[in-house]
C-alpha cells in the first residue's frame, strides 16, 4: 500500500494575512526599532523548516508504514502454513506438540505486526499534525510580521492607506495564534497516541522474540 502526501507542500501553504504593510513604506526607518519586524519573520522561517522536517518524516514514515504492511501479510501466511503442519502431525503427539508452539508464535507474529502496523498509522497521522502545526505557526508569524509593521507605522504616525486601523491588525493575529495554538495541542495530544502505541508493539515484540528463541529446533 502506497501512502501519498496529499497537501503538504509548503507551495499548498493557506493564504497569508489579510493586513498587510508594504514593506517600502518602513524602508527608511532604522533597522534597531524593526526588531518585533525581525522576530517575527525569523518564526517564519522556523515554522517553514518544521514543515519540511515533517514533510521529511513523514516520507520515512510512510516507506516503514508499507513494509510494515508487508510483514502483516508474512504473518498471514505464516499462521496459514502452521495450520497446515498442525493437522498433518495430529497422529503424532511429538511432531503434533511442535505444530501447535509453531502457531501460537505464528499468531503472535501477527499480533505484533498488527502493532507495529498501528503505531505507524498513528505516527503519520501525527507528523501530519506537526505539519499543519508548523503551517499555522507560520500563517500567525506572517500575521504577527504585519501586526508588528503596522504599530511601527503607527508610532511613527504615517499613514499606508486611507482608513488604516491598527485594531484589525491585531484582531487577525489574535485569531491567528488562537488556531495556532489549537493546532499545537492536537499534535501534541497525537504524540501521547504515538509514544503509548509504539509501548505495545515493544512489548509485544519483546514478547515475540522471546517465544521464538525458547521454541527447539525441530528434529529431522
Amino acid at each position: 500500500m502506497k501512502h501519498a502526501l496529499f497537501g503538504l507542500l509548503l507551495v499548498g501553504c493557506a493564504s497569508g494575512p489579510k493586513y498587510q504593510i508594504n514593506d517600502n513604506v518602513l524602508a527608511q526607518v532604522p533597522i534597531e526599532e524593526k526588531q518585533g519586524i525581525l522576530t517575527a519573520q525569523h518564526e517564519q522561517t522556523v515554522a517553514k523548516e518544521e514543515m519540511r522536517k515533517a514533510e521529511a518524516d513523514l516520507i520515512q514514515c510512510d516507506h516503514e508504514l508499507d513494509l510494515a504492511e508487508n510483514e502483516l501479510k508474512q504473518t498471514k501466511l505464516q499462521i496459514e502454513n502452521a495450520e497446515i503442519q498442525q493437522k498433518a502431525n495430529s497422529y503424532d503427539l511429538n511432531k503434533k506438540s511442535t505444530a501447535d508452539r509453531e502457531l501460537e508464535i505464528a499468531k503472535l507474529a501477527k499480533k505484533t505486526a498488527n502493532a507495529k502496523v498501528t503505531y505507524y498509522e498513528k505516527k503519520r497521522k501525527w507528523l501530519k499534525a506537526v505539519h499543519e502545526a508548523g503551517e499555522a505557526k507560520l500563517v500567525s508569524a506572517q500575521s504577527t510580521t504585519e501586526l508588528e509593521k503596522a504599530r511601527l507605522v503607527q508610532a511613527k504616525g504615517m499613514k499606508p492607506y486611507e482608513g488604516f486601523n491598527v485594531g484589525v491588525f491585531e484582531s487577525e493575529n489574535f485569531d491567528r495564534q488562537g488556531k495556532f495554538q489549537a493546532a499545537r495541542m492536537d499534535a501534541d495530544k497525537r504524540k501521547g497516541d504515538v509514544d503509548a502505541a509504539e509501548g505495545e508493539w515493544r512489548r509485544l515484540d519483546g514478547e515475540y522474540q522471546q517465544a521464538r528463541s525458547a521454541t527447539p529446533k525441530p528434529t529431522p
